[in-house]
């Protein structure tokens, strides 16, 4: 991998990033409390979303592109006009930090993860709490939709990712592999492909259709690692401290690979027309690979 291009985007750790479906704009969420939103490719700082009184963990952007969510350590979640950064609403329902926030497929429900061990679903046009769902006794680390829109995972400090029907609430499977807590998930485009990493240095790749793992990948590192894949699903990127590597899902080849300086690297995403790969860290930066 050649040297990346670098932004300065936060005065405090990058937490989260993603790309907008035009792949013209990257939006990022910082332990600073404000969500940036950066022109591509020329990296320009186009607005800024204030409003959180602690760090901004994690954002979802509606299917429709008009609504971004947000969730944070001030126990709240918001729901912004986007791309104007107009707040639209600001909800609470959390007693603890919001982990993690995602938005169904078809763009009615988001779903909000918290420290509180709940995981709850909230109409995105009203507000509204739909459903909660006691998933752990503490910390929810992710949550994400599969395609059907009925179907819920949830993970956090237990070392089974859980599956959950939302419009009962019932958890219909639990998918053993990890040893200790599962720190993220990660769908592919198509949903055939569910990347899992946790705390026991591992990253596994499941086939959604039966929930068998196609791969199952030693870190070199322990902590926190996540993972992005392509826009083809045809690869996935894997951060872990010091390191950002690029592999075939089909094969598990390492197709690319770079050491990195900074350890907490936190975030990684490919823009969606394939062209960019980009990494959040710890060192307040955001890492911009040209791909192809």
């Amino acid at each position: 991998m050649k040297d990346p291009e670098i932004i300065s985007a936060h005065t405090s750790y990058v937490l989260d990033l993603l790309f907008t479906p035009d792949s013209q704009s990257l939006v990022s969420a910082g332990m600073d409390n404000v969500i940036n939103l950066w022109s591509v490719p020329e990296w320009n700082l186009k607005g800024t979303m204030t409003g959180h009184t602690h760090s901004v963990n994690s954002i979802a952007l509606s299917p429709d592109t008009t609504t971004l969510v947000s969730g944070s350590t001030d126990s709240t979640m918001k729901l912004w006009s986007f791309p104007s950064g107009k707040e639209k609403l600001n909800i609470r329902g959390h007693k603890k930090t919001v982990t993690c926030v995602s938005i169904s497929p078809d763009g009615r429900f988001f779903v909000s993860g918290s420290y509180d061990g709940n995981v709850k679903i909230w109409d995105i046009g009203t507000g509204e709490e739909v459903l909660t769902i006691n998933a752990l006794k503490r910390n929810v680390s992710a949550n994400i939709f599969l395609p059907d829109n009925e179907t819920l995972l949830v993970s956090g400090l237990n070392e089974d990712i859980l599956v959950y029907r939302i419009s009962s609430g019932d958890l219909i499977n639990s998918l053993p592999g990890h040893k200790t807590a599962v720190t993220a998930l990660t769908l592919s485009s198509n949903g055939e492909y569910l990347a899992s990493s946790g705390y026991d240095k591992t990253l596994k790749i499941w086939d959604t259709s039966n929930w068998e793992i196609l791969h199952d990948f030693s870190l070199d590192s322990e902590g926190y690692s996540n993972s992005a894949f392509s826009p083809d699903d045809k690869a996935i990127a894997i951060v872990a401290a010091f390191q950002v590597m690029i592999r075939s899902v089909k094969n598990g080849e390492i197709l690319k690979s770079q050491q990195l300086k900074p350890k907490g690297i936190t975030s990684v995403t490919f823009s969606p027309d394939g062209k960019w790969l980009a990494v959040g860290a710890a060192d307040k930066k955001i890492r911009l690979w040209k791909m192809g």
